[in-house]
């Protein structure tokens, strides 16, 4: 009868907990930057929280909003994030002292989170209404559009937005 080599099993046990050790810091790895990209978020989370709930929200919330995405995006990029940028963009160029390159950062931005999620049909409303704001062709607009009614469900406050844009931007007739 064969006798049980203590080697082996010494062995077996060693490459077990080296692959433990090692699958426990690729998860670690994995987990960093998210846990980051979470704790970094907090701040502007109260911000949307406000906006969210229809309150009136000053320019160093949205700044702190702003700041909060960014850094966020520094960990771990998201198009929810890059979405609500846009969103404190817009409402800094909507205040009475706006600054024009707000518009241009939100026009950007919507531009990089389309890229990371084209099927948004909130991020494609917002190109059209950025686009609109900033003057641009009524084609780019219109294409804008077009993409925000095809690419998923759309709520309500999101139709109206888009009813309102398409009353100004009919489309142009087929020839």
């Amino acid at each position: 009868m064969p006798v049980p080599d203590a080697r082996g099993a010494r062995g077996r046990a060693r490459r077990t907990g080296l692959a433990a050790l090692l699958l426990g810091v690729g998860l670690l790895a994995l987990a960093v930057p998210i846990t980051g990209a979470a704790l970094s978020r907090l701040p502007g989370d109260a911000v949307l929280r406000d906006l969210r709930a229809d309150k009136a929200v000053g320019v160093r919330a949205l700044n702190r909003l702003i700041d909060s995405r960014q850094m966020a995006g520094r960990w771990r990029e998201d198009p929810r994030d890059l979405g609500d940028l846009v969103l404190a963009y817009l409402l800094l160029a909507e205040r009475p002292a706006g600054d024009p390159a707000h518009l241009l950062a939100a026009e950007q931005t919507v531009t990089a989170a389309l890229r990371a999620a084209p099927a948004d049909p909130y991020g494609w409303t917002r190109l059209a209404l950025v686009r609109w704001q900033l003057g641009r062709p009524a084609e780019s607009i219109r294409a804008a559009l077009n993409a925000a009614c095809t690419t998923g469900p759309n709520s309500t406050r999101l139709k109206a937005i888009q009813q309102a844009l398409r009353a100004k931007f009919p489309a142009a007739p087929d020839g």
